[in-house]
C-alpha cells in the first residue's frame, strides 16, 4: 500500500502508539516506502513502551493537509490486553475495573479517537476518506479473554466515510454485503489511489492463523456457509 501510494505521488505516514520492539512486522510492511515513520521511542519513550492512542492526535494535527496528497496510518494500541493500561481512572467510562469493563472502556476511548480525527479532517475540503478497521478482535469475559479463531476474534469493524461524492460511488459494492473482508478494503484503497483494480466481492475470504502466510493454518469463510479451518500439508516434510 505504501509503495502504491508513493508511486501516485502521496506523502506516506505510519505513526504508531505500539512499542517499537513489538513492531518487527514493519520489516514486511514496506517501510522503505514510508516517508514519515514514528514510534513512541521517537518522542521519548523506551523501545519497550507504548503510549496512549490520543498521543497520536497532536502528531496528526501537525501534518499540513492543505498541500499535496497524504496517505496516513494512525496505528493504535487500542484494545490490546492488559485492557485500559494506558487509560487514566477518569477516562475509564466503565468503573468496575473488571476485564470486561476495562475492555469496554478502551472501545469508548477508540470512539473518541475516531471522532477527533474526523473533526480534524472536517476542517479541510472534502477530498479525504476516513477508514477505521482492526486486524483482530478479542473474546472477552470477566473469566476468560483471548485471541483465537472464534467469531469474536475475526468479526471486526470496518468503517469508511467520505463527503466526496465521487469517492462515495466507489463504496457502492460494500452496500450489498452483510459482511466485508479486509481484501475488499485493500482493493477499495488501491482503486481509490487511481489504479485499475476491481474491488473484491464479499463471497469469500481467508483468515490466517499465527503465521501470515497461512502455513500454520487458515480459516476459510464463505457467504452463507459455516467457516472451515484448514492446516496445509508440510511441503518440507520428508517421506
Amino acid at each position: 500500500m505504501f509503495r502504491l501510494a508513493k508511486e501516485r505521488g502521496y506523502q506516506t505516514y505510519f505513526y504508531s502508539a505500539q512499542p517499537e520492539n513489538q513492531m518487527m512486522i514493519m520489516s514486511i510492511m514496506g517501510k522503505t516506502w514510508v516517508d514519515h515513520l514514528l514510534f513512541p521511542s521517537d518522542i521519548g519513550y523506551k523501545r519497550s513502551e507504548g503510549m496512549h492512542d490520543h498521543a497520536l492526535l497532536p502528531l496528526f494535527e501537525q501534518i499540513d493537509l492543505s498541500e499535496g496528497n497524504h496517505f496516513i496510518v494512525l496505528h493504535q494500541r487500542g484494545s490490546h490486553a492488559p485492557y485500559a493500561y494506558y487509560l487514566s481512572e477518569e477516562e475509564k467510562a466503565f468503573k468496575e475495573n473488571t476485564p470486561l469493563d476495562n475492555y469496554d472502556s478502551t472501545l469508548y476511548n477508540t470512539d473518541q479517537f475516531i471522532e477527533k480525527v474526523f473533526k480534524q479532517l472536517k476542517q479541510h475540503h472534502d477530498d479525504w476518506v476516513l477508514i477505521y478497521t482492526s486486524d483482530h478482535g478479542q473474546f472477552v469475559s470477566n473469566q476468560v479473554y483471548n485471541q483465537g479463531t472464534a467469531e469474536t476474534n475475526y468479526l471486526v469493524p470496518i468503517m469508511t466515510y467520505t463527503e466526496n461524492t465521487a469517492l462515495q460511488q466507489l463504496q457502492r459494492p460494500f452496500l450489498a454485503c452483510d459482511r466485508l473482508f479486509h481484501q475488499q478494503l485493500s482493493t477499495f484503497i488501491i482503486k481509490m489511489l487511481g489504479y485499475d483494480m476491481p474491488i473484491s466481492d464479499c463471497q469469500h475470504g481467508v483468515i490466517n492463523s499465527l503465521i501470515l502466510t497461512g502455513d500454520s493454518g487458515y480459516l476459510e469463510v464463505q457467504a452463507n456457509q459455516p467457516p472451515a479451518f484448514f492446516i496445509p500439508k508440510n511441503r518440507f516434510k520428508k517421506e
